[in-house]
């Protein structure tokens, strides 16, 4: 065979192979965004098939088995390797399967792999949650329950178990106000968001999961209810109290970005 006619023919090959990979990625994609889980699962696999190292593809089929409650099959045939948010998936999916055991490492893995990841304090937060709660693990596990009927949709199911749960003045407690919020937000009930941060900021003025609270809060007010005014008192109160919190620093992000739209107005 000719050289050029074989370097053409390889060329045709590879841009056929990355436009059928992209094509099959698009209809997972697309089937994950209609909640036919099944097919999503069906098409990320064929995409890794054809590129092993594909990221994103793993990242929807990590998901898609999230979505499904096959937890078993999200720990076991996930490539982890492949970036941050696979480890984070892998450490909440843990959580969910209750093996709490095995989690602090996988933290440290991200929190060493992965420095400037996104996931970090969301999982610096499971850890320490964790390290409270160690001799509660009935509560724990109630918890962890109602944050994968979260994960899965199952929001009334979700709301139920997150209401048990804020009764008792307890760490798990904390959290599952921010939970009852999320779902709140999920089901389009905006006040009643509004009502559950406000509640917990009253019951609980010295969790340190406060300036959590309360960037939820403006991140409402901003985005849901367009109320810029209020939204950018919570955020700057937010930096005045909790200068060195991490959502100080998306606080500040939010209110820069404020700034800019208003002076290309």
């Amino acid at each position: 065979m000719h050289r050029l006619t074989f370097i053409f023919l390889l060329g045709f090959i590879i841009n056929f192979t990355v436009f059928a990979q992209s094509n099959m990625f698009e209809r997972a994609e697309n089937y994950f965004q209609d909640k036919n889980y099944q097919e999503a699962i069906k098409s990320y696999q064929q995409v890794i098939k054809q590129s092993t190292n594909y990221e994103p593809a793993w990242f929807g089929l990590q998901n898609s088995y999230l979505k499904t409650g096959d937890l078993k099959a999200a720990q076991k045939s996930i490539n982890i390797d492949l970036s941050d948010r696979l480890l984070w998936g892998q450490i909440r999916t843990l959580f969910y399967l209750n093996q709490f055991d095995t989690i602090p490492q996988l933290i440290f893995d991200l929190t060493r792999k992965y420095a400037k990841s996104e996931y970090i304090n969301d999982a610096l937060e499971l850890g320490i949650m964790l390290a409270q709660t160690k001799t509660d693990s009935i509560t724990l596990k109630k918890y962890s329950q109602a944050l994968f009927k979260y994960e899965t949709d199952n929001y009334l199911e979700a709301i139920d178990m997150a209401r048990e749960l804020i009764v008792k003045p307890n760490i798990p407690a904390e959290y599952s106000y921010l939970l009852l919020a999320n779902l709140f937000i999920a089901k389009n009930e905006v006040n009643q968001a509004v009502g559950t941060l406000n509640e917990f900021s009253v019951k609980f003025p010295l969790s340190r999961l406060i300036p959590r609270a309360r960037y939820k809060l403006g991140v409402i007010y901003l985005e849901l209810l367009q109320d810029t005014i209020m939204a950018k008192d919570l955020f700057e109160d937010l930096i005045s109290d909790f200068p060195q919190s991490p959502e100080s620093y998306f606080a500040r992000s939010r209110l820069a970005l404020l700034s800019n739209e208003n002076k290309s107005k």
